[in-house]
């Protein structure tokens, strides 16, 4: 038993738990409370004015975020680079409505990535995505434009930020 009366592998849970908090990064824990609550502007004030802005069809906005940063594990002389990626999606009243945090350029399954996060996509428009969902699943990234999902210039712009791939088992 520890000195507070405790087994010590509770007392290793609970530092190990408490641990876990502090160990997202500070825009993730702002935006998980904030989101369905937050406008553009309180999300501008607390993380910064967005890297990139883009308006969809429906309204909606999408903002985008890019970190990049050098790390040095656990204190040696061995750095590594790192990148990470949030995309914001606001509703038209200009609420904080989906966000995701990705590492940069990974790319996303078309036969599994969710209405909101197609919704980011370079070009990607509301009808875009409804008929992107209806038409899964896909074999190959080339079938969206050869199955007349999305027009050839959107795809364009897709793969060309290396966004699509498809996993079929």
């Amino acid at each position: 038993m520890c000195a507070h009366n405790r087994p010590f592998w509770l007392t290793v849970v609970v530092q190990t738990l408490s641990g876990c908090a502090w160990s997202m990064p500070w825009p993730a824990r702002y935006l998980a409370q904030a989101t369905e609550t937050a406008t553009q502007e309180q999300v501008a004030q607390q993380v910064e004015p967005p890297q990139g802005e883009r308006v969809l069809d429906g309204g909606e906005t999408v903002w985008v975020y890019r970190y990049t940063g050098i790390s040095s594990p656990m204190l040696l002389p061995v750095t590594e680079g790192w990148c990470v990626e949030y995309r914001l999606i606001f509703d038209p009243q200009k609420i904080l409505r989906h966000w995701r945090r990705q590492p940069c350029g990974q790319p996303q399954d078309l036969n599994l990535a969710s209405a909101a996060d197609l919704k980011t996509l370079t070009g990607i428009g509301v009808t875009d995505v409804g008929r992107t969902i209806a038409g899964r699943p896909y074999r190959t990234r080339e079938e969206i434009v050869e199955r007349e999902i999305v027009p050839q210039a959107i795809w364009n712009q897709i793969k060309d930020e290396d966004v699509c791939q498809t996993q079929i088992d």
